[in-house]
């Protein structure tokens, strides 16, 4: 049968119908029905749209029509072949059931967005793109305050404040997963459902989040500077302790305010109010701190009349400083000195001078050994009160000596266990670190144009891709000058349908232009014939079949087919698997044009050191005069093309079997003629079955016959 068109290309938008025309005309012998099966497949789902069987009569018409719709979203390619399967039906007037017959047409249909969709989706790429960045950067944000929550010590606003985190998480795990439909809305390319939406509530629900987020941060900050001045506080209560205890005083009244504290340590990482434990804290604290300071005048004031006792007896009694100060056992002997040796009525003049002097010797003592700042400021504030010029005088005194009373009531042996203990406490600052987590660079997933093949999707192979290489089925010799190219391609018809993951793309049409077979990014197969030859002229271009010629001749043919088929897949390379002659002319090619535009050539039974015997005397009877004499063992053409090296990947399959006037061969060729120097060498066995003893020369290229060659051809195209 004859399909038309045998190729055709359409553009379209999406969401679009389309009709699809088919004739199909039986060209068949004049006196025979022929029993035709049609098939419409969708190349891209891998599925069959519609089937019929029908019986055509020689030289009938048929024309179908079929409606098909682009997909509703997005843009790409869809690919559908219509298929036509014919016998002619043995009868008393048809002798014979001949070979089933294969035309393939191939549509390609590329599908694009439509002006609305294009404005739909810059629309749609803006608000979208601006609301998955505010929710990514919420998100960091929310992680870093939970981690900072983390850090803090337990509390009941720790609580709180995880209760309010949960919460911001629930909304923006909602907002998010609304993203998520919108994201996969984006992805489906349905940018006339995203343009509907309301952006500016979807971001004001995130930008609310962001700030709740803020204030959670705040109440953070001042939980860390809170907790912070808890711990300070019983630091300084610890170190005011250490100075209590080298006083030597009475401090019960301290011990229990300092157990408070000291109480107040386990309630750092407890389920408590932190705000609550601060306010007891700086109360306590601030009550040790007085009683203290209390302590610390009443000691001071000690200090300073024990020195200044001691000056006094030393000017009176004419000897040296003797006594040591800080201790109770010192305090109690001085006053024991002083109550002995005051004096009784000495005059008032006498006594001023005496305190006088005894505070210049005391300020100088102090400046030489003392680094207490008060003692000496007291010193000095006395020294300037008193108007007495600088004179040594003798003669008694009376000194003051209640001060030491006050003193010695408080003076205590007495071991302060709870204060003893909060001296010893020092408890480490807690760390909260600035944490900063840079948000996830968000950026919307570009859509590009999808392309199915065989049902599987993927980005088409548009600008920048080179698809993977075609593949050329070519014919071998017409033993039949008077057939149709048709016939002779037809013998890879069986093995071409059964290539599983590529495209069958049936015969190559040198009259199409078509430039998208390669978009799915899948392999097609095509068979070609190097009988046709193009002609231009001011109409166009022109196919007719020439077959009477030589081999040179349908190399350069060959070259055209290439040529057509790369422009076809923008593939870079092709791959060819040729039968017998062909194999010859692919040779004669390479020979001629090099291997920059094949990549691996498959030869199956091809006679490469030629035919002789009963094939050659057959050629000639039957054959094209100018093939039969390059096919000849010896000839000219051989003897040349042998004598060359070999160019390119070869690959050598060659079938045995069938004996030949004593020799192994397939029938038609000898197994040392297809064997090839220089190329990978493979060997089929098999059978001849007809009378002439031939046919495992093309029953080879039956995979239900011989399916280990289908096996071996896709062996050798994946590795």
């Amino acid at each position: 049968p004859q399909i038309s068109p045998i190729t055709r290309s359409i553009q379209a938008q999406n969401n679009q119908a389309i009709k699809l025309n088919f004739t199909i005309a039986n060209e068949n012998f004049q006196q025979c029905d022929s029993l035709c099966t049609f098939y419409l497949m969708d190349i891209s789902e891998n599925t069959q749209v519609w089937s019929d069987n029908i019986t055509m009569k020689h030289g009938e018409e048929i024309f179908n029509e079929f409606e098909i719709i682009t997909p509703e979203f997005g843009q790409g390619q869809k690919i559908y072949s219509f298929k036509a399967l014919c016998s002619n039906i043995k009868s008393t007037v048809c002798l014979t059931s001949s070979p089933r017959r294969y035309r393939t047409s191939i549509v390609t249909v590329n599908y694009y967005l439509s002006e609305e969709d294009l404005i739909s989706k810059t629309l749609a790429e803006e608000n979208l793109g601006v609301l998955l960045s505010q929710i990514s950067s919420a998100k960091a944000k929310v992680t870093e305050a939970e981690q900072q929550i983390q850090l803090l010590s337990i509390s009941k606003e720790k609580n709180d404040l995880k209760q309010e985190l949960t919460r911001i998480k629930t909304d923006l795990n909602r907002i998010e997963e609304n993203s998520k439909s919108l994201l996969n809305s984006w992805k489906k390319e349905k940018y006339s459902e995203l343009e509907k939406m309301d952006w500016p509530e979807q971001t004001a629900k995130v930008k609310d989040i962001i700030n709740n987020i803020a204030k959670l941060n705040q109440d953070i900050s001042i939980l860390e500077e809170l907790q912070l001045e808890n711990v300070n506080l019983i630091n300084q209560a610890s170190k005011t302790s250490q100075e209590l205890l080298k006083l030597n005083l009475r401090l019960e009244n301290l011990e229990t305010i300092a157990q408070k504290i000291l109480e107040s340590i386990t309630l750092l990482d407890a389920d408590t109010s932190e705000y609550l434990l601060n306010d007891n804290l700086k109360r306590n604290t601030e009550i040790f701190k007085n009683l203290a300071s209390n302590l610390e005048e009443k000691r001071l004031n000690a200090d300073f009349y024990t020195l200044f006792g001691n000056m006094l007896l030393d000017l009176k009694l004419n000897e040296s400083f003797k006594y040591e100060i800080y201790s109770c056992d010192n305090f109690q002997a001085i006053y024991i000195d002083l109550e002995e040796s005051n004096l009784g009525q000495e005059s008032k003049d006498f006594s001023e001078k005496l305190r006088y002097d005894a505070l210049i010797n005391l300020e100088q003592y102090l400046i030489n050994n003392s680094k207490n700042e008060s003692l000496i400021n007291i010193t000095k504030q006395m020294i300037s009160e008193m108007n007495i010029s600088n004179e040594s005088l003798t003669g008694g005194l009376r000194i003051d000596t209640e001060p030491f009373e006050d003193y010695l009531e408080d003076c205590d042996f007495a071991n302060h266990t709870v204060i003893k203990k909060l001296s010893k406490i020092n408890l480490t600052q807690p760390i909260h670190p600035e944490i900063n987590i840079s948000p996830e660079n968000i950026s919307l997933p570009e859509n590009h144009p999808v392309c199915c093949a065989l049902g599987d999707c993927r980005p088409c192979c548009d600008e920048g891709c080179i698809p993977p290489h075609p593949i050329i089925f070519l014919h071998g010799h017409s033993f039949n000058k008077g057939t149709s190219p048709q016939l002779s391609m037809n013998s890879f018809a069986e093995l071409q349908e059964n290539m599983d993951f590529f495209i069958n793309g049936g015969e190559l049409d040198l009259n199409s232009e078509s430039e998208d077979w390669g978009r799915s990014n899948t392999p097609i197969t095509v068979r070609a014939s190097y009988y046709y030859v193009t002609n231009y002229d001011i109409v166009g271009m022109d196919v007719s079949v020439q077959k009477e010629e030589r081999i040179e001749n349908y190399a350069i043919r060959l070259r055209e087919a290439i040529q057509s088929l790369k422009q076809k897949t923008q593939a870079d390379k092709v791959n060819i698997v040729a039968h017998s002659m062909g194999g010859l002319v692919v040779r004669e090619y390479l020979s001629l044009f090099g291997d920059l535009d094949t990549a691996k050539i498959i030869l199956i039974n091809t006679p490469n050191k030629g035919v002789s015997g009963r094939t050659s005397q057959l050629c000639s009877i039957v054959g094209s005069k100018r093939e039969c004499e390059d096919l000849e063992a010896g000839s000219v053409f051989l003897n040349k093309l042998n004598s060359k090296e070999l160019v390119g990947d070869i690959y050598a399959i060659r079938s045995t079997g069938c004996d030949m006037d004593g020799v192994q061969g397939d029938g038609i060729v000898f197994e040392d003629s297809a064997k090839l120097e220089g190329a990978k060498n493979y060997v089929i066995n098999g059978t001849c079955t007809d009378t002439l003893n031939s046919n495992l020369h093309t029953q080879i290229l039956n995979p239900n016959l011989y399916p280990e060659l289908l096996d071996l051809i896709l062996e050798i195209l994946e590795g």
